[in-house]
């Protein structure tokens, strides 16, 4: 006789700034993660932002009931959160948030409700932000407040996304507050797309577009590399927001000596962009700081190269066939790729993120923490 299957009718309240069809690779866990609670028959609800005027204010995908407040602007979430957050914590047993914006109206909703609640900490990069480009003075000193008073909220766990992020996270919260956990990819969604080098010397810049992303020293390493390389070619797949920085980025770019041989590209379907990706020679990864480093994980799920900075989680996200720049400048950069042109590269055993693992570590965290609040 099959055993019934046992489910946990706890209610599960989501506070984040983005959702599901929002594109990113922590939005993606967060929806896969909502999913997988709703089957195990948790009550899971998210309260999150309007990003696009095409959705629905309120429905309901595989189970996970969405409530989107029409705000488009993630910092004016932060207010616009708090009264929808506090009233929805009434009807829920346990609070999850994540960096940056959504974490104040999570922390304030679980506080008032006497409820326990998590917060997964993506990246924290302190004295960092006085030394990242494309931000002005008054810009870096705010949102280095904004980051500090983020870091001394009082959650029950704290989730950080990698060894680094936890380590970082030591000067703010108490050792038992901190967990591991390692963010994840659905290997099978990279089934059947492998490396395959073009003859010319073809690198790829992808991600998400931010400030940390390393965008102005690839700029002008780009034209110091096709000066002494006039055979090579560079791709950067470049999204449209946050629209200021992507039209000086653009612009940047075009003002380049060798522009022509810079093709920019706006954004791809997800198996043209894996497609695009196994085409290249290498994917670049010069961030100034990586809470954990999608890009490069993902790269490695197919086989294909990375020049990485190494900075902040990459040293531990980064595996496979790889090349470090040796310092992080445009000069440095430069002698990456020059050694990635040659095939000089190093190489490390393979690393495994799974998602499966990631999203039953949270799992088990989540009733941890709720069967210490009923207890």
């Amino acid at each position: 006789m099959k055993k019934k299957k046992q489910f946990d009718n706890s209610r599960i309240l989501f506070v984040l700034e983005h959702f599901f069809p929002y594109v990113g690779g922590a939005e993606t866990l967060s929806y896969l993660l909502t999913k997988k609670l709703a089957e195990k028959g948790y009550k899971v609800q998210v309260l999150t932002t309007l990003h696009d005027k095409k959705l629905n204010k309120n429905e309901v995908i595989e189970g996970v009931h969405i409530h989107r407040i029409d705000c488009r602007n993630r910092f004016l979430f932060t207010l616009r959160a708090l009264r929808p957050a506090l009233r929805m914590a009434k009807n829920s047993d346990l609070i999850i948030s994540s960096t940056y914006n959504a974490a104040i109206p999570a922390w304030w909703a679980a506080k008032r409700s006497s409820l326990p609640s998590i917060l997964i900490f993506h990246e924290i990069w302190g004295k960092l932000w006085f030394r990242l480009p494309y931000l002005k003075r008054f810009q870096r000193i705010a949102y280095w407040a904004f980051e500090q008073l983020i870091a001394r909220l009082n959650f029950t766990k704290v989730v950080a996304v990698s060894d680094y992020t936890k380590e970082r996270l030591t000067t703010y919260f108490k050792e038992e507050a901190l967990v591991r956990i390692y963010n994840g990819i659905d290997y099978r969604e990279f089934e059947g797309h492998q490396w395959n080098a073009p003859g010319q010397f073809q690198p790829l810049f992808l991600g998400r577009l931010g400030v940390s992303k390393g965008i102005d020293l690839l700029i002008p390493a780009m034209d110091q590399f096709l000066d002494q390389h006039p055979d090579c070619l560079f791709r950067v797949i470049l999204p449209d927001r946050p629209r200021a920085l992507s039209a000086q980025i653009r612009q940047d770019i075009k003002d380049l000596k060798h522009s022509e041989r810079v093709i920019l590209i706006n954004s791809l379907p997800f198996d043209e962009l894996l497609e695009m990706m196994c085409r290249s020679s290498c994917i670049i990864v010069p961030s100034y700081s990586e809470g954990f480093g999608f890009v490069a994980v993902e790269a490695a799920a197919m086989g294909i190269p990375v020049v990485s900075s190494g900075q902040g989680a990459l040293n531990e996200t980064v595996s496979g066939r790889h090349v470090n720049m040796e310092s992080l400048s445009p000069e440095g950069l430069c002698q990456a790729l020059e050694k990635a042109r040659k095939g000089v590269w190093s190489e490390s055993k393979l690393k495994s993120f799974e998602l499966e693992e990631n999203t039953g570590q949270y799992v088990l965290l989540i009733k941890e923490v709720l069967n210490r609040s009923k207890s």
